[in-house]
């Protein structure tokens, strides 16, 4: 199985390429940074979230939340 992390750039998946992912067993986990000629979701994120606050981003971080500096 193969798994395409952008999304296709198209609007509209037609049949023809849901069988072909189907029959071929790829998955598809888009990325929605990444967008084709339109808004990027990274910049909605940055303006509708408060991202650096977020108790999971420290979950994730490797960074301590009030580090001023990146570790070397």
């Amino acid at each position: 199985m193969t798994t395409v992390e952008h999304a296709l750039p198209v609007p509209t998946l037609y049949d023809d390429v849901l069988t072909l992912y189907a029959l071929s067993g790829t998955g598809s986990t888009p990325t929605h940074i990444v967008n084709y000629g339109g808004a990027w979701g990274e910049q909605f994120v940055w303006a509708n979230e408060d991202i650096p606050n977020d108790p999971k981003y420290a979950l994730r971080s490797r960074y301590p939340k009030n580090s001023n500096s990146v570790a070397g």
